[in-house]
């Protein structure tokens, strides 16, 4: 194995307090976005398109564990991650 192929782990934290996942800003935004319920899509913009990128992974697992869980889905255009909702 080359060295270029190992991970590099920075810090390691166990028993960590989950309370403050939820506390990412476009997290609470997008739950506002839910519970209204008149919107029928939101999109939020970044500083860069990587950032946006590792956003989308973490609104699409919360999407995921909610009950809104296939009524929804997102999509990266750039810096910008929309969140749509499904039609039926």
């Amino acid at each position: 194995m080359q060295k270029e192929d190992l991970a590099i782990i920075e810090n390691v934290e166990y028993d960590v307090d989950t309370t403050q996942i939820l506390k990412q800003p476009d997290i609470r935004l997008l739950e506002k976005f839910l519970d209204d319920g008149t919107h029928e899509n939101m999109c939020i913009t970044y500083e860069t398109h990587n950032e946006c990128e590792k956003r989308r992974m973490c609104i699409r697992a919360y999407l995921a564990k909610s009950e809104h869980k296939g009524k929804y889905y997102t999509s990266v255009r750039g810096c910008k991650l929309y969140i749509l909702k499904e039609q039926n």
